[in-house]
């Protein structure tokens, strides 16, 4: 027997006709035994019917809040929202209100609402993590009701902003120039504050499309929730993409800052563009694409320690950052997910063989990639030859990871010589590197 939450995560997605023949005819056989879910299949379906005919043009920002508002206090049951819709429809604003805002309120509130099963974006669910999983499939719905989108909704829980009253309330680095490449100006600012979580949405627009972007702190989670994503190297720094087939968003970090770039359609060019305008304006130097990777030696001032640490190798014997004191250290910072990361794995392999008994250490440190359960595969397929420690969080924090693969080289006083971040340059370069930090005395 099929009982109703087991197609409770697919029942919208049937309904739009996105679900294999199987999963389809599974569904089918539940709905014609239980009568609930099936008067909830033909209410999907008739929404889904008006949404397709239904014209939607930009609505006031005052809409898009009152409409997250009223749907987060009803708690996002289905009848209320229905009553939400008729109390609008039946008030006196009803003769002021256009028929096409009348029109945007309904697709967004009844996209939101089929989309909450699977998702939800709610204030109380973050917990110190901003899931955009669900305001992809929120910007889905109304990109597929107008196919020239050029205003992107507001974030529910988002609300508006000014500078100073976002600067009082955010403690990373803001970056929002007001021109983007391909003609996109700024045109509203949107504020998240809830715990210890604070984020920012920056709205986007040109003369034929728009976009927006999301920033937060690195040491919040930045996540696309169960979206299936994939890595991809934009800009010079290293991305995960996520998206449905009317937007894509596009992950990843600069300095102390993360950013989730959201748009219409995939376009790579702009996409590129776009990072190295973030970065320019931070004022980071990205690394490039087939080149070798931004090293951060160049500089006048005295060299820093690097962070201390004390973690775990995949078989549970614990390593500090003392124990390699006093040596030459190669510290590789990557994850199992991570395809430069694993190509870069026979580099550190071979300079483990050459300097072995030379005063020379090779590390790895894996992050984000489970447990040592996890890892372990991963250490066996590619026949690693040098200790792999289990990280944390916080080490990415400590060691200003802001992609992967990071690659530090550390003198003999455990302080920091150079920096890779991506791509690691050629290993003759790398072993001149290391020679001259074996020369000091």
């Amino acid at each position: 027997m099929t009982y109703c939450f087991h197609i409770n995560r697919s029942i919208v997605s049937y309904c739009e006709g996105k679900v294999s023949r199987k999963e389809s005819e599974r569904i089918e056989a539940h709905l014609d035994e239980c009568p609930r879910c099936r008067e909830r299949s033909m209410q999907i379906h008739q929404r889904i019917d008006l949404m397709r005919q239904l014209p939607l043009l930009d609505p006031a920002e005052e809409l898009w809040d009152a409409i997250a508002k009223d749907v987060f206090a009803n708690g996002w049951p289905e009848p209320a929202g229905e009553a939400f819709i008729k109390r609008r429809l039946s008030s006196g604003q009803r003769r002021f209100m256009r028929p096409a805002v009348i029109a945007a309120a309904l697709i967004v509130i009844v996209g939101a609402l089929a989309l909450i099963s699977r998702y939800g974006l709610a204030p109380d669910s973050h917990k110190g993590e901003l899931n955009l999983a669900d305001y992809l499939d929120l910007v889905g719905v109304v990109a597929a009701a107008q196919p020239s989108l050029k205003e992107f909704p507001v974030a529910p829980g988002f609300v508006e902003a000014s500078w100073p009253e976002a600067g009082a309330n955010i403690g990373f680095p803001v970056i929002a120039p007001e021109i983007l490449p391909g003609g996109y100006k700024l045109t509203s600012v949107r504020l998240y504050s809830f715990g210890g979580l604070r984020a920012l949405q920056f709205k986007y627009r040109s003369e034929q499309s728009a976009l927006c972007v999301f920033q937060l702190p690195s040491v919040s989670m930045l996540s696309f929730g169960e979206q299936p994503s994939e890595q991809c190297l934009l800009g010079g720094v290293y991305c995960r993409r996520a998206g449905n087939q009317n937007c894509v968003a596009y992950r990843f970090a600069l300095g102390e800052t993360q950013f989730a770039l959201v748009m219409r359609q995939t376009d790579p060019a702009v996409v590129d563009a776009v990072i190295q305008a973030f970065s320019a304006e931070a004022g980071l130097r990205p690394s490039v694409a087939g080149s070798a990777a931004t090293q951060s030696n160049k500089r006048k001032e005295p060299l820093q320690l690097a962070a201390e640490f004390r973690l775990l190798d995949i078989d549970g014997r614990q390593i500090s950052s003392a124990d390699l004191k006093g040596v030459v250290v190669v510290l590789g910072f990557w994850a199992t997910w991570s395809d430069p990361c694993l190509a870069e794995i026979p580099t550190f392999n071979r300079l483990r063989e050459k300097y072995a008994g030379r005063g020379v250490k090779v590390v790895g440190i894996a992050l984000q990639s489970g447990c040592a359960e996890d890892i372990k595969p991963y250490y066996d397929q590619n026949k690693i030859t040098y200790p792999i420690l289990i990280g944390e969080d916080k080490d990415i924090e400590k060691y200003g990871v802001t992609g992967f693969p990071t690659t530090y080289i550390l003198d003999k006083d455990f302080k920091v010589h150079r920096k890779f971040t991506g791509r690691l340059p050629e290993r003759d370069q790398l072993e001149r590197e290391i020679e001259s930090l074996l020369a000091d005395r």
